[in-house]
This record gives structure tokens, sequence and C-alpha cells, in this order.
């Protein structure tokens, strides 16, 4: 029904879809600096090096059919030199909890059954700092970590010959 490239396809999705969200990238947290650089934020980066699973359930065959996915998302937005002699960070900070909160309402409505082989059982972990970014601006950003299931009832046995 559903693998792990299908979570990956509904968050960018949801990220393409959503007007808050500016650009959207897969992959290691430092590589948003490189991946598109005429991106502009808020930016929503799904971190392909803190992605674990565990197999939950398996089928009689032995394969897997359902497995249990950890994950992480950063949502960023800069927090430029112009933008600080106008608006305070805890401004800015409310300003991207809120599109977070936007995200995930949308995201949890989406994910909240298993009849797309996507079922999101735990949302936690939020924290947000401000780190330095590579122009001298600063980045606020918001680590939100989730646990989703995802349903695979057409995996087929391999082939071996032995």
């Amino acid at each position: 029904m559903a693998t792990f490239a299908d979570l990956e396809a509904e968050v960018k999705t949801i990220a393409d879809a959503f007007t808050s969200i500016n650009h959207y990238h897969y992959g290691e947290r430092n590589s948003i600096n490189f991946a598109d650089r005429t991106k502009t934020y808020p930016a929503l980066l799904f971190d392909s090096k803190r992605v674990s699973f565990t197999n939950k359930r398996v089928s009689r065959n032995g394969l897997p059919i359902v497995k249990e996915y950890n994950c992480t998302l950063f949502l960023m937005d800069d927090y430029n030199n112009a933008e600080k002699a106008s608006k305070e960070l805890a401004d800015k900070e409310a300003e991207l909890v809120a599109i977070g909160d936007q995200f995930w309402a949308e995201f949890r409505t989406r994910t909240k059954s298993t009849s797309r082989g996507l079922l999101i059982t735990e949302f936690s972990g939020l924290a947000a700092s401000v780190r330095d970014s590579q122009h001298n601006n600063k980045v606020v950003e918001i680590e939100y970590n989730f646990t989703i299931e995802i349903t695979n009832e057409v995996c087929t046995l391999g082939t071996f010959n032995y």
C-alpha cells in the first residue's frame, strides 16, 4: 500500500501546496544551504540522515507488512539583520510556530487512518533554536520529531537460487 517514498512524497505534497512554505528539501540537514541557492524562506527540510525504522508486524511468510519510521523535520525561517530592527526574536519564532502548527494540522488530517498506508502514531519534540547561517544572518529553526506507521501489503518474496 505505501512505502517510505510515499511518506516523503506526502510531506513534499503538503509543503508544496502550503502557501506559507516557500521551499522544501529532502536531504541532510546542512544540504539545504547547497541544494538550491535561490531558495526562499520559510523552508521545510526532511532530514534524510535522521530516519530510522523498525518492523512492527510481519506476514505469515516473514515479510514486514507494517514498519514504524522515526523521522525529523526542520522548519526554518531567516531572521536577517534588517528584520531584527523591527521585529523581536520571540515574535519571529511565534510566526514560525504558527506555520508549523498549520503544517502539522494538515499532515495529521491526511495521515489519521491507514486507508492510504500512512498513520501518524506519535508527534513530539518541539524545540526552537536560533542558529548562524552562512551569510551572517540568523536562521530560526524548529525541529519536529514524529513517528509514523507505513503499511506495505504489496511486499513479495525474493528469488533465491541455492
